[in-house]
């Protein structure tokens, strides 16, 4: 999901347009959201958003933009999920941007084998 901000559009003659790259191929549709509270990671689906076709960029109501930072205060929604969530954790320092599986392995010690380092990407 693109960058999200409170729905503030320009009314034109053709219509609504994207506030960030003045597109007028905008529609409303339901998106997600993650946040992280503590040391949790907390999903947020079916969020009512009018998003911009072109940059991505998703717009929310502001009764919707509160709604979702009390929730982000608070931790999570009133309630039981709906469901969990299983998600990967990489290390930053274990990823090698760009490298292919024909140089030479790094003469780094704290380097992945490039076997590892190629299946990755």
């Amino acid at each position: 999901m693109g960058r999200a901000m409170i729905a503030q559009f320009e009314d034109d003659d053709d219509g609504t347009s994207c506030q960030e790259c003045g597109s007028l191929r905008v529609h409303s549709t339901l998106v997600r959201s993650t946040f992280w509270h503590e040391e949790r990671l907390v999903a947020v689906e079916n969020i009512p958003a009018t998003v911009c076709e072109n940059c991505q960029a998703s717009f929310f109501a502001r009764e919707v933009a509160g709604a979702l930072d009390l929730m982000r205060v608070g931790g999570h929604p009133v309630g039981e999920p709906s469901k969990m969530l299983l998600v990967p954790v990489y290390e930053f320092q274990d990823m090698a941007w760009g490298a292919s599986a024909d140089e030479p392995e790094s003469d780094q010690p704290d380097a992945p084998p490039r076997r590892l380092r190629s299946q990755l990407f």
